[in-house]
């Protein structure tokens, strides 16, 4: 199976045992548990990370996300510590917020993570995103309403 390092710079992408797939144009998706922010519970969330949009969705044959924010440099992607599959994301111009997410494995963790700090790192090897258009998982291309 495909490592996420190698997953993530395959030109076609590939799909690692945690059921994350990696796309063309560096397209990263696939379910996480997401920690809600008014209410602290667990749910699963379809999640995309397109170019520099970080979106989550109620599953993957929605229409609208739930939530879009575009990532930037100054975005943090955080280890949690005593959790190895938990990571946060703390978009940049949200600060006040953090997200909080889960895998179901550690390649797959690793995939996000690896993922998410190139994007806030401004690597230009994941498609920039710098538009509010994106392609839903039922391919439907929509406008967003971005927090940034």
């Amino acid at each position: 199976p495909p490592t996420p390092e190698s997953a993530l710079g395959a030109p076609g992408g590939g799909v690692l045992a945690g059921g994350a797939r990696v796309g063309q144009g560096g397209l990263v998706e696939g379910w996480l548990t997401k920690q809600g922010g008014l209410f602290p519970t667990w749910k699963k969330r379809y999640v995309r990370l397109e170019g520099r949009v970080l979106a989550y969705y109620a599953g993957p044959s929605s229409a609208q996300p739930i939530r879009a924010m575009r990532l930037g440099p100054s975005s943090a992607v955080l280890d949690v510590e005593g959790d190895a599959m938990g990571f946060s994301c703390a978009p940049a111009g949200l600060a006040e917020r953090v997200f909080h997410f889960r895998a179901d494995g550690l390649e797959t963790r690793e995939l996000w993570v690896v993922a998410l700090r190139e994007v806030a790192a401004g690597s230009e090897r994941l498609m920039p995103s710098t538009s509010s258009r994106l392609t839903t998982p039922d391919g439907v291309a929509t406008r967003l309403q971005l927090y940034d």
